[in-house]
């Protein structure tokens, strides 16, 4: 058996016998199997009795609020930024066509001047016609202006540390078995997120699909309006995973203390 293998049994069957679980609802046919998974991801120092048991929860409960906080930063920083973008290149078209009409406007009044001077010259058709091609040459120009692009470099990469199956340093050794343990029966949360975020990139053109998976689970580059707001979505996807992980927290914490009390 190989070594990865081995190791994934071994923490399945450590799981499956986790003795905090045992003291915790000895009955665990009656708990949700989403709070029975928090317990083995969790592992609670039993040994120490309650009361390490409960300081350790405090402790995880500080580890999923700075999950939270991570990802809420990050998707955040990279909206604020995509919102930077489209105000970048709004103002940019804005311009262009304001001085499109200034142009029209201005060729307008020298043809009108022009006339009223010498109404047989024929600088008013020449004048009109040029102003009126400048004119719709700024017009196209704002229609056809090429969409804005911005650098982002992203050295340190949770989305890439989930889509290939790594740890990385951006969460706790417990944020990451939840990440790791299969919920309620269904795939592991981060097979089901890497699912959903190749199911975005799917959306994709084709031919433009590749370099796309490259820049946002890579170290950063040159990325479009785009790429920006496919980087948001995988992100608020992640961000839903980590709120899941606080409701499931909460709910077990709300088990252990009522356990805690029957027990006294």
């Amino acid at each position: 058996m190989p070594s990865s293998e081995l190791k994934a049994s071994q923490e399945e069957a450590e799981d499956s016998d986790d003795p905090a679980e045992t003291h915790l609802f000895p009955d665990s046919s009656e708990v949700p199997p989403h709070v029975l998974r928090v317990v083995r991801a969790a592992r609670l120092p039993m040994s120490a009795g309650d009361a390490a048991m409960l300081v350790a929860l405090q402790r995880l409960k500080g580890e999923i609020s700075a999950a939270q906080g991570y990802v809420d930063c990050l998707e955040d920083s990279l909206s604020d930024l995509t919102a930077a973008v489209v105000e970048r290149e709004r103002t940019k078209e804005q311009h262009l066509t304001l001085v499109s009409i200034g142009l029209g406007a201005a060729a307008a009044l020298a043809a009108g001047i022009v006339e009223l001077a010498d109404r047989d010259t024929p600088a008013v058709p020449i004048i009109g016609i040029t102003g009126g091609v400048g004119s719709a040459a700024l017009g196209v120009a704002a229609l056809t202006v090429k969409g804005p692009r911005v650098e982002l470099e992203h050295q340190d990469n949770v989305l890439r540390a989930i889509w290939q199956g790594e740890r990385d340093g951006s969460f706790s050794g417990f944020i990451w078995r939840l990440l790791e343990h299969p919920r309620d029966g269904s795939k592991e949360p981060k097979a089901a997120l890497r699912a959903q975020w190749a199911a975005l990139l799917a959306g994709v053109p084709a031919e433009q699909q590749l370099a796309m998976e490259r820049l946002i689970m890579g170290s950063g580059g040159s990325y479009t309006l785009e790429a920006l707001r496919m980087r948001k979505l995988m992100l608020d996807l992640l961000e839903t995973e980590t709120d899941l992980m606080n409701q499931d927290f909460q709910l077990l914490m709300s088990y252990v203390t009522t356990h805690l009390e029957q027990g006294r």
